[in-house]
């Protein structure tokens, strides 16, 4: 039989892990809270829908949020979970039946209320990756806008979290790309990329502003996918997939050069 996956938690500084939840189906796209209470993840069901569930960091108090459409749990899909700031809600990447493509909504972890954010084109393949920017105020998320590649959209939020225009396209790479963090200063975004499915992953950096008409991306050289950016933005952490395992990678800049990542 298939191994289920399930969610882990470990310390930054190394140690034993520990596994949070022990459903009976796969569990995926955990997502930390911004107050470091509550990790929320997505249940897999039997008709490949999904369930948001949530858990105390101490792996009590699991308890169901709402079901979900159609949710793809592959690699990449990217993250399909990201919180807003006031830990009161999470945005997610949902396909409703007969609704069009995958599109991102505003998911409150208290009622399971749920809003639609992006309408995104009959002929796309669906918004995916949804990134919460460090002030509230913007959501990155990944696009395919062809049927073999994927670009990096933002789109502006009011202050209760309704879309105050339609997104911007920051990219045009004609690229694969997996899942984006922000940057600490809420200026850039990090994110993995390929040229093809079967290819190499490696990290790139975008600015968010000033781009005229397409940002340009740089390639940091590190080959990994999932990025995650510290709150203070002093290390950059990332996976790296190969046939035999998975590993997790952390990236501090020298002393002195503190939120400098990798340009």
């Amino acid at each position: 039989a298939q191994a289920e996956f399930h969610v882990y938690v470990m310390a930054v500084a190394g140690g034993a892990v520990r596994q949070l939840t022990s459903g009976g189906s796969s569990e995926f796209g955990p997502a930390w809270s911004p107050d470091g209470k509550r990790i929320a993840f997505l249940r897999k069901q039997a008709d490949d829908t999904a369930e948001i569930r949530m858990v105390d960091v101490d792996g009590s108090n699991e308890a169901p949020v709402t079901m979900l459409g159609s949710v793809n749990s592959s690699v990449n899909t990217g993250h399909p979970l990201s919180w807003t700031r006031n830990s009161e809600w999470l945005v997610v990447s949902a396909q409703i039946a007969g609704d069009g493509p995958a599109a991102l909504f505003l998911v409150s972890v208290t009622t399971g209320e749920r809003r639609r954010l992006t309408a995104p084109p009959v002929l796309s393949g669906g918004d995916y990756s949804p990134a919460i920017s460090p002030d509230g105020r913007k959501v990155a998320f990944i696009r395919w806008t062809n049927s073999s590649w994927q670009d990096i959209f933002v789109m502006p939020l009011s202050g209760d979290l309704a879309p105050v225009q339609d997104p911007d396209r920051l990219t045009d790479l004609h690229r694969l790309v997996d899942t984006l963090a922000w940057t600490a200063d809420g200026r850039e975004l990090i994110f993995s990329s390929a040229n093809s499915l079967a290819g190499a992953r490696f990290l790139f950096r975008v600015p968010v502003a000033h781009r005229t008409p397409k940002s340009e991306a740089t390639d940091t050289g590190i080959e990994g996918v999932d990025p995650t950016v510290s709150p203070d933005g002093s290390t950059l952490v990332y996976a790296r997939r190969n046939i035999e395992q998975t590993s997790i990678w952390r990236l501090e800049p020298p002393a002195g050069a503190r939120g400098a990542l990798p340009a």
